[in-house]
């Protein structure tokens, strides 16, 4: 909306919020935040909101409703009003499923909350808002493991049909998902991720990060827990020379075996709940992170 377009006379927070469709404290917020408040005082100290004002936040509106961001929103819309130019949209932050909420926050505890509702699409936004703001590697380790922490020492009763947890792990799968698809891979040497039943998120953070950097990886799916061999053929198919075991299980501890044996391979133990093996050529990793960067100098990336 441009600046003739609105009213002349002063608007109060609660008509703003109206007419920009949403709450008052968001408002209050970007006025706090982001300087983006009423300039206009009356009698008893009361503060509005005049027509050059409502048309900043018109403009930071429509940006973050294609997906920018609050903070860069907001400075593009300062930016246009100090130049005098006429407000130019930008393009929308990459694939993020859009949701009517102006003021996303990235942190555990908002995550949380949208995960319980269910906000399945919010859920979504804030995971891929923190990949891409973050990186993998701390939006894991910052947003969406201390989320599912969170959840997990918190007694619920939850709704037939949420399943916060899952919700979580969706969104996040979605995210790793797209950030890894921009990444051609470089390595010729093959990556295998395998993991627990418990572990199997964390697997996928590893996965999408060695991806992310050009390696070329795979996650194993056994359909038993006691066919190392077809494993072993599965992974010669797609070149595999790094095994990556997350978590700990009988089936971990025989693949790990089973490539401490071979001279094809190199295994790496990931996670406090490895099996406690001292093997040839198998190394042990405490964390995610820690994991990624000890593969990536291994593959050259």
């Amino acid at each position: 909306m441009s600046v003739p377009d609105v009213p002349d006379a002063p608007l109060t927070v609660a008509a703003v919020a109206a007419r920009l469709g949403v709450a008052a404290s968001t408002l209050r917020t970007w006025d706090r935040r982001y300087g983006l408040g009423p300039s206009s005082h009356e009698a008893g100290a009361h503060r509005r909101y005049t027509p050059a004002d409502v048309a900043r936040l018109e403009h930071m509106r429509s940006l973050t409703l294609q997906g920018v961001a609050p903070s860069d929103a907001a400075q593009i819309a300062l930016h246009h009003a100090e130049d005098d130019s006429p407000p130019v949209a930008q393009p929308p932050v990459r694939k993020l499923a859009l949701v009517r909420d102006p003021e996303l926050l990235a942190d555990p505890l908002t995550l949380v909350a949208a995960a319980l509702e269910p906000d399945l699409p919010r859920t979504e936004r804030i995971v891929s808002y923190a990949v891409q703001r973050l990186g993998i590697l701390r939006a894991w380790a910052e947003v969406v493991r201390p989320a599912l922490r969170i959840l997990r020492n918190k007694t619920r009763a939850d709704r037939p049909g949420v399943e916060p947890d899952a919700a979580i792990a969706a969104a996040t799968c979605c995210a790793l998902r797209l950030a890894a698809d921009e990444v051609e891979a470089t390595s010729e040497v093959g990556v295998a991720i395998l993991s627990d039943a418990a572990s199997t998120l964390h697997g996928q953070v590893i996965a999408a990060a060695l991806k992310a950097r050009g390696a070329n990886v795979v996650l194993l799916r056994p359909a038993n827990q006691d066919e190392v061999g077809d494993i072993l053929e599965v992974a010669r198919k797609y070149q595999v020379q790094a095994f990556v075991a997350v978590g700990g299980s009988p089936l971990v501890e025989e693949m790990m075996a089973a490539v401490s044996e071979s001279s094809e391979f190199i295994g790496y133990l990931v996670g406090r709940n490895a099996p406690d093996l001292l093997l040839p050529r198998i190394h042990r990793v405490r964390t995610v992170p820690a994991a990624v960067e000890e593969i990536a100098d291994y593959l050259d990336l």
